[in-house]
């Protein structure tokens, strides 16, 4: 699970509000841009069926799980006034159009050789994580103790120098917060420029507008996901229609065949969560083609009158499975509870909405990515106006043709859902990309390799670390808090249109993503730029802090304790805002 800390309950309510949200979230609320030195800104499958009830909450802690949340873009923009870089010039930002080459590193010292530690600080942090640990002892009944758990904490300034190292020699599991090592990766090797590329080769002759055979679709990883869209994949048929149309192919006497070449068959992770939540979208699974990011996304709205049938739409349309179930009109003093399933080839919404709802989107996991993205892709091509005779079929090393189209979509784009939002699919579909674009294999162990090269690059230490997913939702994963420091504090020191990208789609505190309703007031509000993390048994918050004095503080704390109810949202949330509380009121000069 992601950013919850209790298993999924199936019948939780939000009170007879009429359908309308009793609470709304912090929108409106304007933030202050991170801008970087030198830089302008750029702008079920359950086993059974499951109810999900319409929650303006994630689990017991207040917070939608993470990738759950939506957000709207417009309210990230606080700006982290930086100083001008020591030479007085603009850094160059490199050769960021196809990455830099793995072997030249760049010159942030991401891990300080000894750290010169701040005295003041240190105790002031030590002291905030006691009280916690008392109160995490007092609330588990003796369960959660200080032996029993590690907190690691880990902050330098933007030029390196460490301020605080507190169990720094043990790797711990990252949760989402792992998803900075895949969007690092991103930035490094990929740039601004770097482009996701799903190729399409006809396999016969082209008579009369019919293409006499297959079309090939050669795998690229790209989840063709749009941000805050509606689910379904047309941008991208569209201009695959008309690339194809201008080849001159107005209908395909073949099939659309997937070629995944070297990407793994998509499967969980190792030590992914239970099958139980793998219907969840948190648990989509990723390959080497994949729609709306492996998720199908209803949209149900309330019928014109008390019962009669509510409106229920699927995205992608052509997601392939058979869907079975209604939803009927309920009275405005009702809930919104609403049943959804999706496994083998059987989809069922079903349940009911109020009169006067503004209407509930879930998203939830398709089976598969890949089956998902052909069902979708034929569908959508003939609703283009070319008609695939055969539907679509996966055959690996199919034969090479004439290339007559290619679907395009920026890797920077996956940035935003990613850190801000904690897709998990998005993220695992970038690691996937990432590791083909190093070895040209677009497997796990493949990604993990692509990672340790762009940490090269920062010159940052990658020992201890193990990556098995780019998303952390496996509990295999671990790092090591300075590794996560000295991959901010390395990208700060970089510089660039990329780098920028990744800065601005960070969650802000009290304002935006998964931190919207955490340190809304206070010294850390709209001061926090940061990953948020939660595995069962894991907390992690790693990002950088503006203090009173203007000064960027680049921090990472990651919790490994055992497994108790509400000890992520009792404990240790309230303790790492505290900790960015205190980093926020840091005054240069202090002792």
């Amino acid at each position: 699970m992601n950013e919850s800390d209790s298993p999924f309950q199936p019948y939780e309510r939000i009170g007879t509000t009429g359908g309308v949200p009793s609470s709304v979230g912090p929108g409106g609320r304007r933030s202050r841009r991170l801008v970087l030195p030198g830089k302008g800104p750029i702008g079920l499958g359950l086993l059974g069926l499951l109810l999900l009830v319409y929650l303006l909450r994630g689990g017991d802690d207040g917070e939608k799980s993470e990738g759950e949340s939506q957000v709207q873009a417009a309210e990230s923009s606080v700006v982290l006034d930086t100083p001008a870089p020591r030479s007085g010039t603009t850094p160059a930002p490199g050769p960021q159009d196809a990455g830099p080459a793995l072997d030249t590193p760049s010159t942030p010292v991401a891990k300080a050789p000894q750290p010169t530690l701040h005295a003041g600080l240190s105790s002031k942090i030590e002291a905030s994580i006691g009280k916690w640990m008392v109160k995490a002892r007092e609330n588990s009944k003796g369960k959660v103790t200080s032996k029993n758990t590690v907190v690691a904490v880990h902050v330098r300034r933007a030029n390196g120098d460490v301020l605080v190292d507190r169990n720094t020699s043990q790797a711990l599991r990252p949760a989402s917060n792992l998803k900075l090592f895949t969007c690092m990766a991103a930035v490094i090797l990929c740039g601004d420029t770097g482009q996701f590329e799903t190729g399409f080769d006809r396999l016969g002759p082209v008579e009369a507008g019919v293409l006499k055979g297959d079309l090939v679709a050669r795998a690229g990883a790209d989840p063709m996901y749009e941000y805050e869209g509606d689910g379904s994949i047309e941008p991208w048929a569209r201009s695959l229609a008309e690339q194809l149309k201008k080849a001159g192919i107005q209908r395909i006497d073949g099939a659309l065949v997937l070629d995944e070449g070297t990407y793994l068959e998509p499967a969980p992770a190792p030590e992914w969560p239970e099958a139980g939540e793998h219907w969840k979208e948190y648990c989509a699974l990723a390959g080497g083609f994949s729609a709306n990011a492996g998720c199908l996304t209803a949209h149900i709205q309330p019928g014109a009158a008390v019962g009669k049938p509510g409106v229920a739409k699927v995205q992608p349309s052509g997601h392939g499975l058979h869907r079975t179930g209604s939803v009927k009109t309920t009275s405005s003093k009702s809930d919104v509870v609403i049943a959804v399933e999706a496994r083998n080839t059987n989809l069922i919404v079903r349940g009911t909405i109020p009169k006067g709802s503004p209407g509930y989107n879930p998203r939830f996991s398709h089976p598969d990515p890949v089956e998902l993205f052909g069902s979708a892709m034929v569908e959508a091509l003939g609703a283009q106006g070319i008609p695939v005779r055969d539907g679509w079929k996966r055959r690996r090393s199919a034969p090479q043709g004439e290339r007559v189209a290619v679907l395009k979509s920026p890797v920077i784009s996956t940035l935003l859902p990613i850190l801000r939002d904690s897709n998990n699919s998005v993220a695992d579909q970038l690691y996937l990309h990432l590791g083909h674009k190093v070895t040209g294999r677009g497997d796990r162990d493949s990604g993990a390799q692509a990672v340790r090269a762009a940490l090269a690059v920062l010159t940052v230490d990658d020992g201890d670390l193990r990556m098995v997913d780019g998303s952390g939702l496996s509990k295999a994963n671990r790092v090591r808090a300075d590794q996560v420091s000295g991959l901010i504090a390395g990208l700060l020191s970089r510089g660039g249109p990329a780098t920028q990208a990744f800065f601005d789609a960070l969650p802000v505190a009290g304002q935006s993503g998964t931190l919207s309703r955490r340190m809304r007031g206070g010294p850390a509000a709209g001061r926090v730029h940061a990953k948020t993390g939660f595995v069962n048994g894991s907390s992690a918050l790693s990002g950088v802090v503006e203090t009173a004095d203007g000064e960027r503080l680049v921090f990472s704390i990651l919790v490994s304790f055992p497994h108790y109810p509400s000890m992520n949202s009792g404990v240790f949330k309230p303790m790492q805002d505290e900790i960015c509380a205190t980093l926020a009121e840091f005054e240069a000069g202090t002792q």
